[in-house]
């Protein structure tokens, strides 16, 4: 039996990936064929990022009261 190896993506391609959706008339599924990953695995990036946004602004807002 063989191991298969984890993919790593890159910063910039979970970022292109994210910045595709936001296109129009691209979909999750669209995108994902076209990066050649599977459709959760880009809705898991686009929530990381919808997180990390989040993050951000609660760091700021608490930094600047």
């Amino acid at each position: 039996m063989t191991k298969k190896t984890r993919r790593r993506y890159t910063a910039e391609f979970k970022a292109a990936a994210v910045a595709r959706l936001d296109e129009p008339g691209e979909t999750l599924s669209s995108v994902a064929q076209a990066l050649g990953v599977a459709a959760t695995q880009v809705k898991r990036l686009e929530q990381q990022a919808a997180g990390s946004a989040e993050a951000v602004a609660r760091w700021f807002s608490a930094s600047y009261r």
